[in-house]
């Protein structure tokens, strides 16, 4: 994975697997403690899990069919969507900061967000 500077001050490993997940058939589950992971775009019929320890960046929209986890914060640059539920900053072994509370997208098109903060970024 290559890393590179994300745009809240920490880095960032862009994806980088056999796997197109910008309209995936399936779930998507992300390892723990990779820090930050950059799709552009990220669409799962199912859910997309990021591990403790890792957080979801995407250049143009986050789509899951049931949920998004995330152990970190979540940011996309466009819309954010759900049919069930959002977890932001489920960092298990450590009270989270407000940041790795975050939810942060230009627009949230559905779900509930059931743990983190929603920052809608005009």
């Amino acid at each position: 994975m290559r890393r590179g500077e994300q745009s809240i001050g920490s880095y960032y490993k862009e994806y980088c697997g056999k796997e197109n997940v910008a309209d995936f058939d399936g779930h998507i589950e992300i390892e723990a403690n990779l820090g930050w992971v950059h799709f552009t775009p990220i669409k799962a019929r199912g859910y997309v899990v990021a591990a403790a320890g890792t957080g979801i960046e995407a250049g143009t929209g986050i789509e899951a069919g049931t949920g998004i986890e995330a152990g970190l914060a979540i940011q996309c640059k466009a819309a954010l969507k759900v049919r069930l539920r959002v977890f932001a900053g489920l960092c298990l072994w450590r009270i989270p900061t407000e940041d790795e509370k975050k939810i942060m997208c230009k627009r949230f098109e559905g779900g509930e967000i059931a743990y983190g903060v929603l920052e809608e970024q005009k």
